[in-house]
């Protein structure tokens, strides 16, 4: 079941990645997505097209390869999992830090990446140590 939620969340955070990113990409002014040249002011970016890449980079493909390599049952499907739940987590709290809170779905996003670490703490197989 937490298998099915986390391929859940990983899906929801490459889609509204690759949107966000796109719309970014496509409108370095930020107008599609409703945000202002304004709030890059204390960031290092003059526009919106190096976040957008590094949204759909960081937060779409990462959370795509994740699902392909958790259906695949991959002994790295728990190293990528929590890879992408430290890289939404973190890419939040750098958005926080540079522009400050503006839209509720940044909560939303911090939640979602606070549960991909939960379910993936509670899926994980302890390890075994051999005793000799």
């Amino acid at each position: 079941m937490k298998r099915r939620i986390l391929i859940g969340l990983d899906l929801f955070t490459a889609i509204g990645a690759f949107f966000g990113g796109i719309a970014m990409l496509s409108d370095p002014h930020g107008a599609p997505i409703g945000m202002t040249q304004d709030l890059l002011a204390h960031t290092p970016f003059p526009d919106y097209r190096a976040p957008g890449a590094l949204l759909i980079l960081c937060n779409g493909l990462l959370p795509l390869v994740t699902v392909v390599l958790v259906l695949r049952k991959s002994p790295w499907a728990v190293g990528a999992q929590l890879a992408t739940g430290i890289m939404l987590m973190g890419w939040m709290g750098g958005q926080l830090a540079m522009i400050g809170f503006g839209a509720p779905i940044q909560v939303v996003m911090l939640i979602v990446g606070a549960l991909i670490l939960r379910f993936t703490f509670d899926e994980a197989q302890p390890m075994r140590v051999p005793v000799s």
